[in-house]
């Protein structure tokens, strides 16, 4: 499990935006990336628990919890290999 929640190295600055639900996190971060012609990390929760809903009918329970850290940390991973400047993340694993 802790292999799938590593950070990989990259020759990027990650830049991370946190804060309550519902301030602009999300449209700040999109922003930020346009302007330093970057790339933008969603948040992968939201994705997850959206599908979840979709198809069940459910809301986020802890058993989520792993799931969605695996998924964030492999997009984030996967996106910091696509430039060597910044990497704006609407949030990260601390937050």
């Amino acid at each position: 499990m802790e292999e799938k929640l590593r950070q990989e190295s990259s020759n990027c600055l990650k830049v991370v935006l946190f804060g309550p639900e519902s301030t602009g996190k999300t449209t700040l971060s999109k922003q930020l990336a346009r302007y330093y012609n970057s790339v933008w990390v969603p948040e992968y929760a939201r994705e997850y628990l959206q599908n979840k809903w979709n198809n069940d009918r459910k809301t986020c329970a802890s058993e989520d919890l792993i799931p969605i850290g695996e998924g964030q940390m492999l997009i984030e991973n996967t996106l910091a290999q696509k430039t060597e400047t910044v990497l704006i993340c609407d949030t990260d694993l601390t937050c």
